[in-house]
């Protein structure tokens, strides 16, 4: 949360200040760099990360998890430092211009909504989905809101339809590969260790489809039992937690993981740093919950 926070302001520092002349000098240095980040009529926003896609998510999971955490049996100040923490990181969140990342805390908050199953909570997700239908639909010209707006309108968003032929493009090699190419097949990998392979000019633009290309059908069976192994323990952990506290962090840990599953479809999300740390401490904590339930409860 703390790192969030502090990419959040620099976000913000480059949103309202503008770049740093190091920060505008590595921007301009690459045509494709720039073509990356300058996108209708404004420059996404970064922060102190690598890419834009990695601050995006990482703040729409992290804002997603302060709100979860703010549902907890904590004191009413911590409650409220989470509430702001999460609408700071949310806004801060929009700089960034990666449609993946927007519908990030819709996903998460919907799945908190399934396990905790309770009436309050959803008719808070249903006020909640009203509100967000009219900021997708109210006319505007923040480039900001826009992307929003085209995030859940995937029809109307040509990256998303580009993706979907290369994935129409690539289904028939998946389907006859049961094994793959290979790791570091596609995409700049594939560039840079097998630039003679015709799969080196794929943009997987996915981590799915990345290992679904790599691996092959059968290493994304694989990757998916491994997956729904993680949510089962996960899930089954949580529900039999009996401190209160554990019990708020293992919901925010399982979504995530939920939201880091979702967001691995339309980009690569689950191998970026510092997002594959989160990735892993959430599964960390999940398998080890039961313990420290146990070990309150001794003492």
């Amino acid at each position: 949360i703390i790192l969030a926070l502090l990419g959040t302001i620099w976000g913000y520092f480059q949103e309202y200040i503008g770049f740093l002349p190091f920060e505008q000098n590595w921007i301009m240095e690459s045509p494709q760099r720039f073509a990356l980040l300058f996108q209708a009529g404004t420059f996404r926003k970064f922060s102190f990360f690598s890419d834009p896609l990695v601050y995006g998510i990482l703040l729409a999971i992290t804002a997603t998890l302060c709100f979860v955490l703010a549902s907890g049996p904590f004191s009413r100040a911590k409650k409220i430092l989470l509430l702001l923490s999460g609408f700071f990181m949310m806004n801060g969140m929009l700089f960034s211009g990666t449609r993946a990342a927007f519908i990030l805390p819709v996903v998460g908050l919907v799945f908190y909504g399934i396990l905790t199953f309770k009436k309050q909570v959803i008719f808070s997700l249903i006020a909640a989905g009203i509100f967000l239908a009219v900021i997708i639909n109210i006319p505007t010209s923040n480039p900001n809101i826009v992307r929003l707006q085209t995030a859940f309108k995937p029809t109307e968003d040509a990256s998303y339809q580009v993706r979907m032929k290369n994935q129409a493009f690539i289904r028939p090699f998946i389907l006859s590969h049961p094994l793959g190419g290979g790791l570091g097949s596609v995409g700049e990998w594939g560039k840079k260790f097998s630039p003679w392979s015709p799969l080196a000019n794929f943009p997987p633009d996915s981590g799915f489809v990345r290992i679904a290309v790599e691996g092959g059908w059968l290493g994304l069976l694989i990757y998916s039992l491994l997956l729904f192994t993680v949510f089962y323990i996960g899930i089954k952990n949580y529900l039999i937690l009996k401190n209160p506290k554990l019990k708020v962090v293992s919901l925010g840990m399982l979504i995530v993981l939920f939201s880091l599953t979702v967001a691995n479809y339309p980009q690569e999300a689950i191998g970026q740093y510092p997002i594959n740390l989160l990735f892993f401490v959430a599964i960390a904590v999940l398998n080890v919950s039961v313990n420290f339930d146990k070990n309150i409860k001794d003492k």
